[in-house]
């Protein structure tokens, strides 16, 4: 899978794009939080990469926004709601 942006430039695209595969990959086993999937993204990666918020909240809106994933709120958790991909 590969998302364009077509106002961004090259290299942003496919940052973009290998970073919703890896978030792809990581929910293909379970059903996770953001930070979560952050998380498992750096320990498989043996911490070669590592995505802030300022990237993984808006590639999960955006994976969510075309169907490929779906989220929900999770509020049985003890603390805050978080959602869930």
């Amino acid at each position: 899978m590969y998302i364009v942006y077509k106002q961004m430039p090259r290299h942003a695209q496919q940052v973009t794009g290998n970073l919703a595969a890896l978030i792809l990959a990581v929910l293909e086993a379970s059903s996770q939080h953001g930070y979560a999937i952050a998380r498992e993204i750096e320990q498989r990666s043996a911490n070669a990469l590592s995505f802030g918020d300022g990237a993984l909240y808006p590639a999960l809106k955006l994976l969510e926004r075309h169907g490929y994933i779906r989220g929900a709120w999770q509020t049985d958790t003890g603390g805050p709601a978080r959602k869930v991909y």
